[in-house]
């Protein structure tokens, strides 16, 4: 059984992850998605934190991910990081 529709609205579409473009990520609203999806819906789990470390660590490395003036992180900082 795949995704059900709530409230009359369709299931949201999943990405096919072979074809999704870490260069040019979807841009969303991640301050509302925090306060109106609850944790439990959140579909994270430790492997894809893990995961998401390694890559932007790759793309730190590489250059494609960078400081700024409203994220001035450290690139060499493991512990916090970007």
């Amino acid at each position: 059984t795949g995704p059900k529709c709530v409230q009359g609205k369709a299931p949201p579409r999943i990405p096919d992850p072979m074809k999704f473009d870490f260069e040019n990520p979807p841009v969303q609203d991640g301050h509302r998605l925090h306060h109106t999806v609850a944790p439990n819906r959140w579909c994270v789990t430790r492997q894809d934190l893990i995961e998401f470390r390694r890559l932007v660590k790759k793309r730190v490395a590489e250059g494609k991910i960078a400081p700024t003036e409203l994220d001035p992180f450290d690139p060499n900082d493991a512990c916090i990081g970007p």
